[in-house]
């Protein structure tokens, strides 16, 4: 007996789903063996990117607090693009430093891909460029390299700028306009841009963000900044651990500044300046260095975010009487 009709609708539209689910699985299969083969732009030299014929995808790492890998497109070079690569190598480095601010001003992915790559084939050498660099603009306000493309460039030039050694995201250089990338990219008038640098921007120890938050134009951004003030502020708590101290494992001297013994070799002291604001310095007496670390705290005393600790070795600093401080206070912990 032939099956009905009804039937044969149903086989048919089981066919057809199957069909679509292959298809569906193939592309699947298909992103997943071009993503096992992106190239990373850390292994991309100049050398490739001169000889490019066709735009060329790679994936980049972002952040310092927390890591994330983003794909951005390179385009293929022009003649024009090729010919200034060329002329580099014969540039000052002042000229040079000029050279990458233009390729930002244009927008130009390429050429801040090709000195961003030459630049870590020369160690991050500032003999090359430095990407702190702070120009002091005739016709506007002044800025570092990071905060004007933060401002007007779409995210992959930032991404690009953000591989570039020791770069710095708290760049302070200039006025109040530009005063840090991260203000810079609030200004961004490219919602879709200023979104996806801001959401680079918080996978790194950005300073101060509290102060920031209200000034982002949507909800959206404002969670953004608010999340990575919580991961701060946890980061801060795992690092900074504060036990209860014994009273004779801590000392409290006039001028309110706390001392607390951490082990038999290190102390730690504790400098707040009463309106949230706390430094920590501790004293490591076995590796004979001072660790620095600015803390801004809540009312009732808890971190709420952290700096990245600096760490100085001992000889290096001007003022020995702090070191003697420390020694004496310890050896009075240690003796009780």
């Amino acid at each position: 007996m032939p099956p009905k009709s009804s039937e044969l609708v149903r086989i048919s539209e089981l066919q057809r789903l199957k069909k679509e689910n292959r298809a569906t699985v193939i592309a699947s299969n298909k992103q997943k063996a071009e993503k096992e083969v992106l190239s990373s732009f850390s292994h991309v030299s100049s050398d490739e990117l001169y000889a490019m014929t066709i735009p060329k995808v790679v994936e980049l790492t972002i952040g310092t607090i927390e890591k994330v890998e983003k794909d951005i497109a390179i385009p293929i070079p022009t003649a024009k693009d090729r010919e200034w690569a060329l002329s580099l190598n014969s540039m000052t480095t002042k000229k040079r430093q000029d050279t990458i601010y233009e390729a930002v001003e244009k927008k130009n992915t390429w050429r801040i891909a090709y000195m961003v790559a030459v630049f870590r084939e020369k160690d991050g050498s500032l003999d090359y460029f430095n990407p702190n660099y702070g120009y002091d603009l005739f016709f506007d306000a002044p800025r570092s390299l990071l905060s004007f493309a933060c401002h007007d460039n779409p995210s992959q030039n930032v991404a690009l700028l953000l591989q570039c050694d020791n770069i710095d995201v708290n760049n302070s250089y200039g006025t109040d306009q530009y005063l840090r990338p991260l203000n810079a990219t609030l200004l961004n008038k490219n919602a879709t841009a200023a979104h996806n640098i801001l959401t680079m921007l918080c996978k790194f120890d950005l300073e101060n963000i509290y102060a920031y938050i209200d000034k982002a134009p949507n909800k959206t951004m404002r969670n953004l900044m608010k999340s990575a003030l919580d991961r701060r502020a946890q980061k801060s708590k795992e690092n900074h651990l504060e036990l209860p101290s014994p009273d004779n494992e801590k000392v409290i001297t006039e001028d309110n500044n706390i001392w607390r013994k951490m082990n038999s070799k290190s102390i730690c002291k504790l400098t707040t300046d009463g309106g949230g604001f706390r430094l920590r310095k501790t004293f490591n007496f076995e590796s004979s260095t001072v660790q620095e670390c600015n803390e801004y705290l809540d009312k009732d005393g808890r971190i709420i975010t952290a700096a990245t600790p600096v760490i100085i070795p001992m000889h290096q600093l001007i003022s020995k009487a702090e070191i003697k401080q420390a020694q004496t206070n310890l050896k009075k912990m240690n003796n009780n």
